[in-house]
């Protein structure tokens, strides 16, 4: 061993250890250690506030399966709770029994550097009041550690005990600790050197509430419960153990069962908690870490409900569920979340996910219009985000159920029975009802339904996910469930679109962003100077979120786009972009069908696809795009073709950017095509059917043409052709001004 003792307090050293045989030999290329500063200071801690006796978490026992609903719905796969492990049962014991006496052990650490002679006073609190003080004999040296107990009767309600230390000392922030008679114990233990190099880094963090690593990770649980309180749950965490070991002690043989774990070490060689993807300076919190002792409760990863739009097989669309610390790693708790914990504040850990149990006895579906009128006589077919075995994480093309719309514009989804020997009751009171997702995958991974909702040749698309359906079980809602959603079908037609799709119609647009939610990713009219080139306004497209983002129209109206006419697709875009720049070929664009049969467009440079979006960023760019460009050209735009779609029956159009890291703006202006489509039955132009246009419909369909024939059968009086009887529904349905004068060219 070698002490230095030249060392001088507030001066950084760097210590390199080198060996030499026998012979002289002298390896000289070795890593240093450090850096390492001596410092004179008096610090007493309290680590943590231990709670005796110790009961076990749940061990639950898991079982894979691969099931096929009785209809025929299926495969996918899901795991479930079917037993307990390490000789639990159904009597053991959780919690102590009302009556019953509990120790709370107050550990005391000098995490100074000089010996503390002691004796050491403090005081305990339990809801603010004093119920007893300590002394504890000193003396303490530098890194040793020691404790006082005190004793009361557990009554099982939540109380707030506490620990102050009233020895002064160089550094009072550390001198307390409070905590929930009730909140989960977590276990943690931490190299030396670990904690050293904590202390060495911090002061490259202006910002830093700490560079005691104990405290700092006391600061993290505070910060947890407080984003709980603010989520309104009564769940509380704590630490039951928090010790410091030599580096190079073996790992403590300490029954993991007793305690929430994550992680089990902070290990010397383990990099810094502060340089996570997921580390807040302001706060001086990695909420990575939190994200992580949530799963310890057993709050499941919420992006498993999540969708790409190309692992949706039904209508390409993506989705994101709620914003949560599980989702996102967003700074609180969803309220799905908050009151999952609610839902087991009462019950020991240890079981993962099986809050997903709590549905409505009925779920029914309300379907409005555009105009916010039930949407009633529409054609509901539901689909479900599923496991496949084989294949992975899908919507795939297969209708679970389908249905039509009541007076109301309501549909109650139908339940799958369940099959109870294969999903038990869990041990702490889940039950699996029959209910439409159903067996629920304890990961979430089957918790997303999707609805093509059909009328009047018209498709639209919603959505419903599990924590949905959960909070309003939770909420009161156990017996019938209503889920709300506007779409548009059986609103206008749109037979063309406007000569400016971009003209201050913000609210026809849809905005989606994977791993984000609507209050982060929308859109917006701006009408700022300078940020719209073309008319009143642009589109402003808001986002935090990466990889695939995008925004849609119409949204609020039936497009039936003949766009066979057109030639060219024209388009403005400017950007604001923080990370690195675009990737991914950015941006594509999209001409989609009803059956998500869609062209999309990119440009080319060498012979892939080019990020032109990087062009945009900070100023605007205008593009033409060939509505029949080539595929895969060398150099320009390029067209792509999925599934079989035709430019003669179009009803959306889609805007895709993918960023590095997250988060960026976007503005679209002057999109629109040429030549301008024009109204088919409108034959002489003024946006308007009337009389003189009549022989031109009845010559365009004439006597043989199909009712299905999208431009045809609004008009039709049950007939498959066209005649004086029709006239009344083509006059009405056409003739409006205000619907039609804006997709006019002037």
């Amino acid at each position: 061993s070698y002490e230095d003792t030249a060392a001088v307090n507030g001066t950084s050293y760097y210590y390199a250890v080198t060996a030499v045989n026998n012979q002289g030999g002298q390896a000289t290329q070795v890593p240093s250690v450090g850096p390492r500063t001596p410092r004179h200071e008096t610090d007493l801690q309290v680590t943590y506030i231990e709670r005796t006796p110790r009961y076990p978490r749940y061990d639950p026992i898991y079982t894979y399966y691969e099931i096929t609903e009785p209809s025929g719905f299926g495969p996918y796969a899901f795991t479930a709770a079917t037993g307990l492990g390490m000789g639990q049962n159904a009597s053991t014991q959780r919690f102590p029994n009302v009556g019953d006496v509990v120790t709370y052990t107050a550990h005391l650490r000098n995490r100074g550097t000089v010996n503390v002679a002691g004796p050491i006073s403090g005081t305990w609190r339990y809801d603010g009041n004093v119920i007893g003080t300590a002394n504890v004999n000193g003396p303490l040296a530098p890194g040793a550690s020691t404790g006082t107990f005190i004793t009361r009767v557990w009554d099982g309600q939540s109380h707030t005990i506490s620990f102050t230390i009233d020895t002064p000392d160089e550094r009072a922030n550390n001198n307390m600790l409070a905590q929930d008679t009730n909140a989960v114990g977590y276990l943690s233990y931490i190299d030396r050197s670990y904690e050293e190099n904590f202390r060495e880094t911090t002061p490259q963090y202006p910002q830093a509430a700490s560079d005691d690593f104990i405290h700092w990770l006391h600061l993290h649980l505070a910060r947890m419960n407080q984003m709980f309180a603010d989520a309104g749950s009564a769940k509380r965490v704590r630490f039951d153990l928090l010790e410091v070991l030599s580096d190079y002690d073996p790992d403590p043989n300490t029954p993991t069962i007793y305690y929430a774990v994550f992680p089990f070490r902070y290990r010397a060689s383990d990099g810094s908690l502060r340089l996570s993807g997921y580390y807040d300076p302001p706060d001086d919190i990695d909420y990575g870490l939190l994200h992580e002792k949530g799963h310890q409760l057993g709050l499941i990863d919420l992006y498993r409900m999540d969708l790409p739009g190309e692992n949706n097989l039904v209508s390409g669309q993506g989705y994101s569920t709620v914003a949560c610390l599980m989702h996102g790693v967003s700074h609180f708790f969803s309220a799905h979340s908050a009151l999952a914990m609610n839902h087991w504040l009462n019950v020991a850990h240890g079981y993962f996910g099986q809050y997903l149990y709590s549905t409505p006895a009925t779920i029914r579906m309300r379907f409005r219009g555009p105009d916010g009128q039930p949407l009633v006589g529409a054609t509901v077919k539901m689909y479900q985000k599923l496991e496949v075995p084989g294949v992975g994480e899908i919507i795939p093309n297969s209708i679970k159920a389908q249905g039509v719309t009541n007076a109301n514009g309501e549909w109650d989804l139908p339940n799958v029975p369940i099959d109870t020997s294969l999903v038990p009751t869990t041990f702490a009171g889940d039950t699996l009802y029959p209910n439409p997702f159903g067996y629920i995958a304890v990961v979430g991974t089957n918790g997303l339904l999707h609805f093509r909702v059909e009328k009047n040749g018209g498709v639209d698309y919603a959505w419903l996910d599990l924590p949905q359906v959960n909070t309003a079980y939770w909420q009161g809602q156990t017996d019938v469930a209503v889920f709300e959603r506007q779409v548009a079908v059986g609103g206008p037609i749109q037979f063309v679109p406007p000569v400016d799709m971009t003209e201050l119609n913000a609210s026809d647009w849809v905005a989606w962003a994977q791993g984000s939610d609507a209050t982060n990713t929308y859109v917006v009219n701006d009408t700022s100077a300078g940020f719209h080139p073309v008319g009143q306004g642009s589109i402003k497209f808001v986002t935090d979120g990466g990889f695939d983002t995008s925004i849609r129209y119409p949204g609020t109206l039936t497009a039936h786009w003949n766009l066979a006419g057109t030639s060219l697709l024209h388009i403005q875009l400017r950007t604001q972009n923080p990370n690195i720049g675009f990737q991914n070929g950015s941006p594509w664009i999209r001409l989609l069908d009803a059956d998500n049969n869609y062209f999309q467009y990119q440009y080319y440079q060498n012979g892939a696809p080019f990020d032109l979006l990087n062009q945009t960023i900070g100023a605007w760019h205008s593009y033409s795009i060939p509505v029949n460009a080539p595929p895969n050209p060398l150099n320009g735009w390029g067209r792509t073709s999925v599934g079989t779609p035709s430019l003669a029956n179009m009803h959306y159009i889609e805007i895709h950017a993918d960023t590095w890291g997250g988060g960026f703006t976007m503005w679209v202006d002057g999109l629109n095509f040429t030549p301008q489509p024009f109204i088919a039955n409108d034959s002489n132009g003024d946006c308007h059917a009337d009389l003189r246009d009549f022989a031109a419909l009845q010559a365009c369909f004439g006597t043989s043409s199909p009712c299905s024939a999208p431009q045809c059968t609004p008009f039709l009086n049950g007939g498959c052709t066209v005649d004086l009887a029709d006239y009344a529904t083509f006059q009405a349905a056409l003739s409006g001004p205000v619907q039609y004068l804006s997709q006019c060219a002037p």
